[in-house]
C-alpha cells in the first residue's frame, strides 16, 4: 500500500505548488507507518495529535489499525479525513462521528453485489468462503451472505484467518474438501494471492470472487497471472491506465511532476 502515501503526498505538493495552498496557507504533511497494527496505529496517531499537533489525519489506512484510533479522534474532534478502508461502520453512525469521512466503497455493500450477482448467474453452485478475522473480512461475509438468494446457493464452508497469518493454505485446503465451487474471498492481495496459487497449484477450477482491494495489478506481484486469471472482483475507481480519461491523465501528470512513484490504482 506504499502508493497511498506517495499519491497523497504528491498531491498535497501539488496543491501547495499550483494552488497556492489552502486558504493561503501551505500544508504540511507529516506520515508515520503503523505496520499495519492496531497497537502501532494508536501509538503514531498520538504523537500526530499530541506532540506534532497535526490538524487532520488523512488517509488512515487498514480497517483493524483505523479502528483502534476512530473513537479517539471523533473525542479530540480531529478531523479524520478519507478514510482509506471500506468498514460498514464508518458511515452506519455518522452523528456519533461527524469527524470522520471515509473514501472507499463500503465493503457490506460489495459483498452484497457480489452474493446477488452469484445468484442469479450460477444457481445451484456450493460456495466456500475465506476471510481476514476482523472488520474487514467480516464485512464482506455479511453483505455476501445478505446478497445471496440461500434457496439457490448453500455456503460449504467459512474459513477465517488473522491479520497477521503467513499461511493460509490450509484454510483454502478446507473449501477445497468441503466440495466449494466457488470461493469468495474477504482477503488483501497478500492472503487472496496465497489462495489463488494454491488453488493453481492443485488443479482445482473453483470460481474465485475476491474483494476490490485486489483489483490492481500489483496482484501479479504475488501471484502469476495463471492463478489469477478468471477471478472476479469489482471496481468502483477510475483506473490508471485510462489515460484518455481528462483525469486520470492529470493524475499521471502529477505523480510525474511531484511524486515519488509512478502512477498506479492505489
Amino acid at each position: 500500500f506504499a502508493p497511498v502515501l506517495a499519491g497523497t503526498e504528491a498531491y498535497f505538493k501539488y496543491i501547495n505548488a499550483e494552488e497556492g495552498g489552502v486558504c493561503g496557507r501551505q500544508i504540511v504533511f507529516k506520515a508515520e507507518d503503523d505496520n499495519y497494527e492496531p497497537a502501532r496505529a494508536v501509538e503514531v496517531v498520538r504523537k500526530l495529535v499530541e506532540e506534532d499537533e497535526v490538524f487532520a489525519i488523512v488517509a488512515g489506512l487498514g480497517t483493524a489499525a483505523h479502528s483502534a484510533v476512530w473513537e479517539y479522534l471523533n473525542e479530540k474532534g480531529i478531523p479524520d479525513l478519507w478514510i482509506m478502508t471500506g468498514a460498514h461502520k464508518w458511515a452506519a453512525d455518522v452523528e456519533a462521528h461527524p469527524w470522520s469521512i471515509p473514501l472507499l466503497p463500503d465493503y457490506y455493500v460489495a459483498g452484497a453485489i457480489t452474493g446477488r450477482y452469484i445468484s442469479e448467474n450460477m444457481p445451484g453452485k456450493k460456495i466456500g468462503v475465506i476471510y481476514q478475522n476482523d472488520d474487514f473480512g467480516k464485512d464482506h461475509v455479511s453483505g455476501l451472505k445478505d446478497g445471496l438468494d440461500l434457496t439457490k446457493n448453500e455456503i460449504v464452508s467459512e474459513q477465517s484467518y488473522e491479520a497477521t497469518a503467513v499461511d493460509i493454505r490450509s484454510q483454502v485446503s478446507n473449501l477445497k474438501n468441503a466440495g466449494a465451487e466457488i470461493v469468495f474471498g474477504g482477503c488483501i492481495p497478500g492472503h487472496c494471492s496465497q489462495a489463488l496459487k494454491a488453488a493453481y497449484q492443485w488443479d482445482w477450477d473453483a470460481q474465485f470472487f475476491i474483494s476490490y482491494v485486489n483489483s490492481d495489478v500489483a496482484m501479479f506481484q504475488y501471484a502469476p497471472a495463471v492463478a489469477v486469471e478468471g477471478a472476479i472482483t469489482l471496481q468502483a475507481n477510475k483506473l490508471y491506465d485510462w489515460t484518455d480519461d481528462p483525469a486520470v491523465a492529470e493524475h499521471h501528470r502529477i505523480m510525474k511532476e511531484y511524486g515519488s512513484l509512478p502512477p498506479g490504482n492505489f
